[in-house]
């Protein structure tokens, strides 16, 4: 009998992006709070109601997530070792997915990607931002409980392949990690000047954690579905992807000994995720041109 799963990489990053995008929703409400043309009394009693809010949301969803793992967990113990491979496999996608979205949302959130349509809802919700007490906890309520729900969701190919025993030790971690990460945001918004350093690092480190995820997927995928590919070449055993220090890299695309395919998925996988990058870099481009354009379009005012 194989002792049990702990530990999951994909289970940990899934928790890391949800609490990050929860921890920066936080944020934003807080800020807006802040910036409100209201009287301390009315600021302390909104802050008060996010945080409960928040911990609502919080509660809910672990109940909801609880019922649905008790379920499906029951259900998963008559699969197969194929199945649990394949749902092994798109779990490691699903979370290589949603990881190569926060790699570009984080610059975004930083303020160092510039979006025209964002950037006027922000503007927007900040001079109309009259929301009552109840519009306020509904609103939290609503975006954390629908971060919440999508762990759950994330979640479900563990529950069926047998790996919620992992979830606890890993959740744990991809909460501190998100929530760190959601913190450094917010700060980062809050006090630094120049936030391109912060957003390239976590930009490239996410990114390279995408792309060895979604690879580590493909390879379920592969030996189960299609067949294990040629392996052009193999490290030496000293360093070998399930040995120490080198595991440690293996999140991030490391094998010692990878298949055609992986390598092809992983570059492949990698360059759709620069070209995400570069795509908003020339935004950036043309926001900016469009700016200077019409800087230089206003007509110079002349004394009599």
């Amino acid at each position: 009998m194989s002792s049990p799963v702990l530990w999951s990489i994909p289970i940990a990053s899934i928790f890391a992006r949800e609490f990050m995008e929860a921890t920066i929703i936080i944020g934003n409400f807080r800020t807006l709070v802040k910036r409100a043309d209201w009287d301390d009394a009315k600021k302390m009693a909104a802050h008060k109601d996010i945080w409960v809010s928040s911990f609502i949301a919080f509660f809910v969803a672990f109940l909801a997530i609880l019922g649905l793992g008790i379920g499906l967990s029951q259900a998963g113990q008559q699969l197969s070792k194929f199945w649990v491979h394949i749902i092994e496999g798109v779990s490691k996608i699903v979370a290589g997915l949603a990881i190569a979205a926060l790699s570009i949302k984080v610059p975004m959130w930083l303020g160092v990607y510039r979006d025209k349509q964002e950037e006027e809802k922000a503007k927007e919700e900040q001079s109309n931002f009259t929301m009552t007490g109840s519009e306020l906890r509904f609103n939290i309520i609503w975006n954390v409980w629908r971060e919440m729900a999508e762990t759950g969701a994330f979640l479900i190919p563990s529950f069926l392949n047998g790996n919620e025993l992992a979830i606890p030790l890993s959740g744990l971690v991809g909460v501190i990690i998100g929530t760190v990460l959601g913190l450094l945001v917010y700060f980062g918004n809050k006090y630094l000047k120049d936030r391109r350093a912060l957003a390239i690092f976590m930009a490239v480190f996410l990114g390279a954690l995408a792309s060895g995820l979604f690879t580590g997927g493909i390879q379920y995928i592969e030996l189960e579905l299609i067949g294990r590919s040629a392996v052009p070449f193999r490290l030496p055993n000293s360093m070998a992807h399930w040995k120490l220090p080198f595991t440690l890299l293996k999140p991030f695309g490391y094998y010692s000994n990878p298949t055609v395919m992986m390598i092809g998925v992983y570059w492949g996988y990698t360059f759709l995720i620069v070209l995400g990058h570069g795509y908003f870099m020339y935004q950036n481009y043309k926001i900016a041109k469009e700016e200077q354009e019409k800087v230089l379009e206003r007509p110079v005012s002349t004394e009599a």
